[in-house]
């Protein structure tokens, strides 16, 4: 036995089940039990062979390029478990993302089946091109449907989007009454400004906490009384670090925002407590008190009660009552 016919290996392991094993490739035996008709190396090496010349090194670089297929489909499968696997651990807990994921994937994959079929043969580099064509169909067509997605839930479920622990409201009352709920339709910054208010003094405590009681005193002289006790003010300033502030985060202008402040203090949502002339800053312990010209307007909107662990928790004016169920209802901004 020649060298040549030593060293005979066939199509690929997949093909031959028999090689690797004892006869190596060059037995009549192999040739003639290949799956689909399919050749070994043994078979188009064999004298006896009488396809021409021409056609034998066509079905070679044909037999070569299908086992490159299957190198490289082997490849990318153990590729995308690899993703799939890492993509498990990037996403948990974001079970609805990683469905997602997964529709995209098998959308993916889908595409790509569809386009080379098993047994198809062209040249590799067409194929490739084919399936990167599919796989730009199948992104953009996903793209799409993801836009459309995201619109429904922004036009369906605004107030679920907008939801977080931090806001407070709507309240669930003001779910409940369909009037309250298009007064917030109506005036999409009403809302934003409401949570963004109680929110300033929401967790308010050290130094914070001793400029805003000294500003009350110094503004309004007095306290909220509550049940027969006195309970310190939710109070705020309306200076330019407060309109400046609120322009970047909603993209509102100065004169819009001031709109809004009437409106609520029209409403007595928030009252004007008066104007502010002084400048307070703590230095260390020691509190300093500063003349200022043309002042700022200070504002309440709730009170603080304490709470155990030596706490004061805020309570807002904006409570479920018949007065305020109104004030909603009826609220309105004069442009």
């Amino acid at each position: 036995m020649s060298r040549r016919r030593r060293n005979l290996k066939p199509l690929s392991k997949e093909i031959c089940g028999f090689f690797g094993k004892e006869n190596r490739g060059v037995s009549s035996e192999i040739c003639n039990i290949c799956p689909d008709g399919m050749e070994c190396e043994a078979q188009r090496s064999n004298p006896t062979d009488k396809q021409p010349a021409k056609d034998a090194r066509l079905n070679r670089r044909r037999s070569d390029m299908a086992e490159s297929l299957l190198k490289r489909a082997q490849e990318s499968s153990d590729k995308q478990d690899s993703k799939s696997t890492d993509l498990g651990k990037e996403v948990e807990g974001q079970t609805i993302y990683h469905k997602f994921v997964k529709i995209f994937q098998a959308t993916i994959q889908e595409a790509e089946d569809k386009t080379v079929e098993p047994g198809t043969t062209f040249d590799e580099e067409y194929t490739q091109q084919r399936l990167f064509v599919a796989r730009a169909r199948a992104v953009k067509d996903a793209n799409k449907a993801t836009n459309k997605l995201l619109k429904f839930i922004q036009e369906n479920y605004e107030a679920e989007l907008k939801y977080s622990k931090e806001n407070i409201y709507p309240r669930e009352w003001m779910r409940r009454d369909k009037r309250i709920m298009q007064t917030l339709e109506h005036y999409p910054l009403l809302l934003d400004l409401l949570n963004y208010i109680f929110n300033l003094t929401r967790y308010i405590k050290g130094d914070e906490q001793k400029i805003m009681i000294a500003l009350n005193d110094k503004v309004i002289g007095d306290k909220y009384s509550k049940n027969g006790k006195d309970r310190e003010f939710s109070s705020f300033i309306t200076d330019q670090e407060f309109y400046d502030k609120l322009m970047k985060k909603f993209g509102k202008k100065h004169s819009t925002i001031e709109k809004y402040l009437k409106a609520l203090t029209d409403a007595e949502i928030i009252f004007k407590a008066g104007r502010v002339n002084v400048e307070i800053k703590m230095k260390g312990k020691e509190m300093v008190v500063k003349e200022k010209r043309g002042g700022t307007t200070l504002y309440v909107d709730g009170y603080f009660a304490p709470a155990p662990g030596n706490r004061l928790v805020k309570h807002p004016f904006l409570i479920e009552s018949k007065s305020y169920k109104k004030a909603l209802r009826t609220f309105n901004i004069k442009w």
